[in-house]
């Protein structure tokens, strides 16, 4: 399976060409609103990215663009009622104490302005939607905060209030009429409120690679989905340690494959950027070129099935892995030529991940070829 030179037996691309690198940037100031005091999540990374992408003068090739508020169905197809009035009840308890926190759980503040920022934030996956289906851009970019993947439909945790790529997915659904939508997941903590939200649901296919035994503990290779939604939940746990190897596995022995398979309508990523080698939450080991190598590839996926990508920021807490990472996943977005040598390259695994991935391919057998 995996040789000692440097080739994978799966999807190789060499026949792939980029016909559109049209790519957006979705930022609100309202974002910068979502007030979380002396926590590793705060307004500093939304800034330090802004400013490294203009510094970096892209010009014509980033369209930027504001988003509104969602409407509150775009919350209530992935989240309860209830959970919404927690939030909203939440807020104005701070608004009238002068902003001070309050906190949902021991990581997750909410502020005078985390209402309006966290439904900003599903307004802006919704909008990626519509640029992506209406507007032909393949590559746009939610630069939003607060994050949204351990959100579950009863509750928000870990940094998270609402689940925005949930949201987004149900919403391409819901107004666009899609079938098939991939989501997958980059961030180092396992998505646990994506996962949770559509475990049983064939018409999304999740899938994660995260640090093992880290927050919020699940995401285990057994958890492949319920019911009808069984193989379309994929797991692929690495250790601490792991780094730029690992991720080559995951996006060329398992995402292409299960992709060319699934035959997705569109792709969503889960873009955190956690998994940084200098990130403090963290002890993954991803250099900024392999995120740069991931978003080719992700492009190069789509682009082999003639569909676009919507890329919503989750985590990723060290400031300055935050803004070069985002410079050079930017330049490999609006890219406009396709060069095999950018991808993702194969290495001849360590026998723990070579053991891991063996028992992905043993639990998945039935439902996808690996």
């Amino acid at each position: 399976m995996f040789p000692d030179h440097d080739i994978f037996d799966a999807p190789d691309f060499q026949g792939t060409k980029f016909t559109n690198s049209r790519t957006a940037v979705i930022f609100h100031n309202d974002f910068l609103l979502h007030d979380t005091g002396n926590h590793p999540e705060n307004a500093k990374r939304l800034v330090v990215i802004k400013d490294a992408l203009e510094r970096e003068n892209f010009g014509d090739s980033i369209n930027w663009i504001e988003p509104d508020l969602c409407s509150e169905d775009d919350l209530f197809r992935c989240h309860t009622r209830a959970q919404v009035e927690r939030i909203r009840l939440a807020n104005q308890k701070s608004i009238e104490n002068d902003g001070r926190l309050v906190h949902l759980d021991s990581d997750t503040p909410v502020s005078a302005g985390t209402f309006n920022a966290a439904k900003r934030a599903v307004g802006a996956s919704c909008k990626a939607i519509d640029l992506i289906l209406e507007e032909n851009f393949q590559n746009v970019w939610a630069l939003v905060r607060p994050p949204g993947h351990h959100a579950t439909s009863e509750r928000s945790m870990g940094f998270c209030i609402f689940n925005n790529v949930a949201c987004a997915a149900e919403y391409a659904r819901a107004k666009h009429g899609l079938k098939r939508i991939m989501i997958v997941d980059i961030d180092l903590h396992h998505g646990n409120g994506t996962q949770d939200i559509f475990y049983s649901d064939p018409g999304i296919l999740y899938s994660s690679i995260h640090q093992s035994y880290h927050f919020p503990g699940t995401g285990h290779i057994d958890e492949i989905g319920s019911s009808d939604g069984k193989g379309y939940t994929v797991n692929f746990p690495v250790l601490a340690g792991s780094g730029n190897g690992e991720f080559a596995i995951y996006g060329r022995q398992i995402i292409a494959p299960i992709a060319s398979q699934y035959l997705p309508q569109l792709l969503i990523v889960s873009f955190g950027i956690d998994a940084h080698v200098m990130d403090p939450l963290g002890a993954l080991q991803v250099s900024t070129e392999y995120f740069a190598k991931m978003v080719t590839l992700f492009r190069a996926i789509a682009s082999d099935l003639g569909i676009g990508i919507f890329f919503a920021l989750e985590g990723g807490y060290s400031l300055s892995a935050l803004s070069e990472t985002m410079v050079e996943c930017m330049h490999a977005s609006v890219a406009d030529y396709f060069d095999p040598g950018s991808l993702p390259m194969p290495y001849r695994p360590s026998p723990v991940s070579q053991d891991t991935f063996d028992r992905l391919v043993s639990a998945l057998s039935g439902y996808w070829r690996l």
